[in-house]
């Protein structure tokens, strides 16, 4: 099949840059009420996103002292959760899990199987609805393995970062994971640091780059970072990178643009155990920061970050300054600099393990043990944070004509709505296998070609079924359009057809300068995987 591009639906319009309201409002957070999601002592929480409305979490039971590793999968309305069944996917005792999602309806889980060894093992979930099923499990690693983090690369690749556990074989390794279905083929085995490494996070930065940050142990236990390029099936690392002079702990990152991220972290220099966050910028393998700043102004525990875009994030962790509280600090970031807002509490009484993950610009969810009355279950909450729109501007006229009204479709076929997958099998070239989907803004009609058959199948929400049969003129009554923006951000691309993946290029300029030329209805959303797919073009100027 010819490659062509994908989009979502852009339902609301959304651009370019926020108003320039007080920053303080823009990191003001709201909560809703706690929901329990296992009632027994959990911890271990890993949690992945679906959709702005659903997630799902991996953790280990504690039920029965058996500490078996189990998912679930969470649903959102507003501020409310409801929670399917949970799935068992390893009935012995589970430890170091991480999660990482691969498509709307896949995911991969790592963890170290204590039941078998202490062996590191993977397994590909597949979900329909509430419903969870697992292929078989894949041992990457038959000896002790520790500090276990993943991070999906592409649809049907992760990276797996995981420490030796032997004596006399401490290396710190990376294995690259390649899935087909529910299968994984477990690729070579890389040491990124020839000793022991402790509190190890993974984060992709595009589908052939990664970052991996860690307590070097043999190094004065520093906080260290290093990056990974991979080049086919083969891995090759820079230089590593101190990016904290001291005893570092619960190191989390989360990406912000491919070349640059965020590091949260517990800094142990000088007996504070301060909570601490820097922005890193990635050159190649190489990489520059900021200055560090304080998230919390006494020990902290269970630090865990999530960008909700590119110049904002949060932060959740534990307080042990304020009773063990769970806490939660929103960020905003301006080149390597973060300026933080106030300090929140999402549950005032004991609370550990917490992990956060963004659901939408707005909106994130945190995990976490709630140590109430020492029952330690596993608890969830939504928070809510104020979304700036963009500040209105002059409608111009716009640049993409809006097309004649939509002639009769073939015979059989219903009138065209937002959202709409068509196509002209009776086409005499090629263009026969072209599946497109339609975007209805007023009395505009827009139309944008799918990139490939596996990028079809990432969104939950398309299906082959659903494709309608119209006639060469109605295809032309759509309007081609070839801008983007990801899913958790404001930055608009143009999108070129390139080969297998194609090209984005940003479109660097003022607002006022995009709607001169451009039409902001035919602004389209793909989510992340998609974007990260494309290859890097040079940015368009006004």
């Amino acid at each position: 099949m010819k490659k062509i591009f994908l989009v979502l639906i852009f339902l609301l319009p959304v651009f370019l840059a926020y108003s320039d309201a007080k920053a303080a409002s823009e990191t003001d957070v709201s909560f809703g009420s706690k929901y329990v999601f296992n009632s027994a002592s959990s911890t271990l929480f890993s949690i992945g996103k679906l959709s702005e409305n659903k997630f799902i979490a991996a953790f280990q039971d504690g039920a029965g002292n058996g500490n078996v590793g189990r998912i679930i999968i969470g649903n959102i309305a507003d501020k409310e959760i409801s929670f399917g069944d949970s799935y068992v996917f390893n009935d012995n005792n589970t430890g170091y899990i991480s999660l990482s999602v691969l498509s709307e309806n896949k995911f991969v889980v790592g963890y170290k199987d204590k039941g078998a060894l202490n062996y590191g093992k993977v397994k590909i979930g597949e979900i329909s609805g509430n419903s969870v099923s697992f292929g078989g499990a894949y041992t990457f690693n038959s000896s002790i393995s520790n500090h276990i983090s993943l991070a999906a690369l592409s649809p049907d690749k992760f990276i797996l970062a995981y420490q030796r556990g032997e004596t006399g074989e401490n290396d710190s390794e990376v294995i690259i994971g390649t899935v087909s279905r529910t299968e994984v083929l477990i690729g070579q085995k890389y040491a990124f640091n020839s000793g022991l490494s402790e509190y190890i996070s993974v984060i992709s930065l595009s589908p052939t780059k990664f970052i991996i940050g860690y307590q070097d142990k043999t190094n004065s236990r520093l906080g260290t970072l290093i990056i990974g390029e991979l080049n086919g099936d083969n891995v090759s690392f820079g230089s590593e990178y101190v990016f904290n002079s001291a005893e570092t702990a619960y190191i989390s990152l989360s990406k912000l643009m491919e070349n640059k991220f965020i590091a949260a972290y517990k800094d142990k220099g000088g007996g504070l155990n301060y909570g601490q966050a820097i922005i890193g910028e990635v050159d190649g393998k190489n990489a520059s920061f900021g200055d560090e700043y304080d998230l919390n102004y006494s020990s902290t525990n269970f630090i865990s970050v999530d960008s909700f875009s590119e110049n904002k994030a949060v932060f959740t962790y534990q307080s042990n300054g304020i009773l063990d509280y769970g806490q939660a600090i929103i960020g905003q970031i301006d080149g390597k600099n973060l300026s933080l807002g106030n300090r929140y509490d999402f549950n005032s009484v004991a609370t550990s393990n917490t992990f956060v993950r963004t659901l939408s610009l707005g909106r994130f969810v945190a995990a976490f043990q709630d140590r109430i009355d020492s029952l330690n279950y596993a608890t969830a909450i939504i928070g809510s944070v104020p979304f700036v729109q963009p500040e209105p501007q002059p409608e111009p006229e716009p640049k993409v004509p809006a097309p004649a009204e939509t002639p009769s479709e073939t015979a059989g076929t219903a009138l065209l709505s937002d959202g709409d997958l068509i196509r002209n099998s009776n086409a005499q070239d090629k263009t026969k296998f072209d599946v497109y989907i339609v975007k209805i803004a007023s009395s505009k009609k827009f139309k944008r070609l799918i990139l490939s058959p596996s990028v079809f199948e990432s969104y939950e929400h398309l299906d082959w079924n659903n494709i309608k049969e119209v006639n060469q003129a109605t295809l032309d009554a759509y309007a081609v359009s070839d801008l983007i923006r990801s899913d958790n951000s404001n930055k608009v691309y143009k999108s070129i057809p390139d080969g297998d993946n194609g090209t984005k290029q940003w479109l660097n300029m003022t607002t006022s300068e995009f709607l001169s030329q451009y039409d902001s209805d035919s602004i389209y959303t793909i989510n992340s995987f998609e974007l990260e797919d494309y290859k890097n073009g040079d940015d368009v100027a006004a």
